[in-house]
């Protein structure tokens, strides 16, 4: 709150713990939310799709 008065410009990011936190959170429209289970599936399945593509991208030359 203090950082948006002092800078309205800022860009807050917020990790919250549980999706009931990021809910109340994003109510209170203060910054951009991620939940931290959330973030991490979405970069492990990332992940894995990458080396799927890469295995392929081997085997196909």
């Amino acid at each position: 709150d203090i950082s948006k008065q002092l800078n309205p410009e800022i860009q807050v990011l917020i990790c919250a713990e549980s999706k009931e936190e990021a809910v109340v959170i994003r109510k209170d429209n203060i910054g951009e939310v991620f939940y931290a289970k959330e973030e991490l599936a979405k970069n492990m399945s990332h992940h894995i799709l990458n080396q799927i593509e890469l295995a392929h991208q081997s085997t196909a030359h």
